[in-house]
């Protein structure tokens, strides 16, 4: 009769990250049919920091969506359809990213604030940044500019 060696108990701590991925991932539903978006959102993002399942993007997206964070709402569903290229709902999605495109577009706006002597102007939700101050001690018209870009 062979000797049947069993793993049992050989690796300690190995089930938990999979339970605890589960903790959250109940925790984000009960966070989100609350309504609390933002608390679901951080509760989906550390069961998929766990365990990396893809539906979990899925509702990643959908608590960002609600919570109207609309980059960070397509991100998460950006990478649910590159997980699950196949999946079911994959036109579903692909429509909410373009969605998500219009309104990003519709809301670029040019905003400028002036505090203290310094211009901020803000490009848009995703685009440029440009820090201008005056040089006051010699000659107030000039001005020097500083561009930063940034994306989200």
């Amino acid at each position: 009769m062979p000797t049947v060696f069993t793993l049992e108990g050989c690796f300690p701590g190995l089930g938990d990250a999979t339970a605890q991925a589960q903790a959250y991932y109940e925790q984000g539903q009960n966070y989100f049919n609350a309504g609390n978006y933002d608390d679901a959102a951080a509760a989906f993002q550390q069961s998929y920091t766990l365990s990396p399942q893809a539906d979990t993007l899925y509702d990643l997206g959908q608590a960002y969506w609600n919570a109207g964070e609309w980059s960070n709402a397509k991100d998460a569903y950006q990478r649910y359809l590159a997980a699950s290229p196949n999946a079911d709902d994959a036109a579903t999605v692909q429509g909410y990213i373009n969605q998500i495109d219009a309104k990003l577009a519709a809301t670029r706006q040019t905003l400028t604030l002036v505090i203290g002597g310094i211009a901020v102007v803000a490009l848009g939700i995703v685009g440029t940044v440009a820090i201008v101050h005056s040089k006051r001690d010699k000659d107030p018209h000039r001005k020097i500019t500083r561009r930063y870009s940034y994306a989200y």
